[in-house]
């Protein structure tokens, strides 16, 4: 009787090793898939692909770095993925800016790109640039689908401050293009306002929109290689622990053999 306890434990436990080998194979190939997809997705993040030639030529050119450049824009902030798509709209062209310390360093860069002749760039010096976010925002909060000012739904150094509010200080940003049009109709289209799909209401009167894709900007690049990094984490510890139990399987395993 003793024996037959100790064989079907022993069976059990056979049953539940090879589930946590299945387990630990799926998880490896889960695992490998995103570790090569981020390493992809960084690759071009550190080229710099994607941006303009005269972005990258600034941003890597060893002469340069001696002046103060902190990099491109885009590079600089981190939004949330429900807002990438409405503050990469709101920037714009903006996204590849580069920001710099002074006027001294952007005048050093511009003149590089003038010898090297690798096209324009524009500079954010942050000892010039300055922004405020807008007046109205108490009236402007109490809207039905109000999401927040573009400046308030984006994190970034505190360096940054003038520069970030001279850009998206003055962007509403509300959940879909009827609340977007009854807002600005309101307040005289006196403002840009930006829904979280991308439509644009201009300050002026004016709408742009339609598709997009969420996947091409340089934000979207930057929030999935982050959220890659949060799983690749996530299924090292899984995986970890799969192994271990059945390391432990095994153990119990040759024990049950041996008794």
């Amino acid at each position: 009787k003793r024996i037959e306890e100790l064989s079907k434990a022993c069976e059990k436990k056979r049953t539940d090793f090879e589930e946590c080998r299945k387990k630990a194979g799926e998880i490896s190939v889960s695992l490998n898939s995103k570790t090569s997809q981020k390493r992809i997705l960084e690759g071009m993040e550190n080229s710099y692909e994607g941006y303009a030639k005269s972005v990258k030529a600034v941003l890597q050119a060893q002469e340069l770095k001696r002046l103060a450049i902190y990099g491109a824009l885009s590079g600089l902030i981190d939004v949330k993925n429900e807002y990438i798509t409405a503050i990469e709209t709101a920037l714009g062209g903006a996204m590849q800016n580069i920001v710099v310390e002074s006027e001294e360093d952007a005048k050093t860069a511009i003149a590089y790109l003038k010898k090297t002749h690798s096209g324009r760039a524009t500079f954010l010096p942050v000892s010039s640039v300055k922004g405020k976010t807008l007046e109205q925002e108490k009236d402007v909060s109490g809207f039905s689908g109000f999401v927040g000012i573009a400046s308030g739904l984006v994190r970034y150094d505190k360096r940054y401050d003038g520069i970030i509010k001279s850009l998206l200080g003055r962007v509403v940003v509300v959940d879909n293009i009827d609340n977007g049009i009854v807002l600005s109709r309101k307040f005289g289209y006196k403002f840009k306002v930006v829904t979280l799909a991308g439509d644009v209401l201009n300050a002026g009167g004016s709408m742009s929109g339609g598709s997009t894709n969420k996947s091409s900007g340089f934000l979207s690049r930057a929030g999935e290689i982050k959220v890659l990094g949060s799983e690749i984490v996530s299924l090292t510890a899984e995986l970890r622990e799969i192994r271990e139990k059945s390391a432990e399987l095994e153990r119990d395993i040759a024990n049950a053999n041996t008794r």
